[in-house]
Formats: structure tokens, sequence, C-alpha cells
């Protein structure tokens, strides 16, 4: 049973490194629009956009929806987050 445990463990971590280098590219991607829409003074914020991603995501998910809806809606806040702290040179 241990073995079982510790096998299952080693394909989160894993699963989580994976995670982890999907969400940086994704933080890197976001931050390239972001600069985009300022540098042509758009609104930088589209809550329709991230409902746009929220929805498609559920459709193609076996995730629950109010899980994915969780989970997306904080990676969203984070990557917003995490802009503002870099343009202002907290992050760089």
């Amino acid at each position: 049973m241990q073995e079982q445990i510790k096998i299952l463990r080693k394909e989160i971590d894993l699963l989580d490194d994976k995670i982890i280098q999907l969400l940086s590219e994704r933080f890197l991607i976001s931050g390239k629009i972001i600069d985009i829409k300022e540098s042509h003074s758009e609104k930088v914020y589209d809550p329709k956009r991230e409902e746009e991603i929220i929805s498609r995501l559920t459709k193609t998910s076996n995730l629950p929806p109010k899980s994915l809806r969780s989970i997306y809606s904080n990676i969203l806040d984070e990557v917003k987050k995490s802009t503002s702290l870099t343009k202002r040179n907290v992050l760089k």
C-alpha cells in the first residue's frame, strides 16, 4: 500500500511541475497581451474574455464546473495582481 501511494505521489509531483511550467507560460503571454493593450491605450481588463475562457473550459473539462470556475478565477486574479506588481517594479 505505501509503495502504491509513493508512486502515485510521484505522479502528482510530476503533474504539479507541469502545471507550474504552464502557469508560468500563461503569465508571460498574458503580460505580453497587457503590454500590447496598454501601448494602444486599450482597456486591459476584459470580463467578457474571462467569461469566454471559463465557459470554453467548462464545456471541455471533466472537472465540476464550480471547481473549474473557482480555479480559473483564481488564476486570472493572480495574473492581474502579478502584472500590476511587475508594472510597478515590485516583481522585476
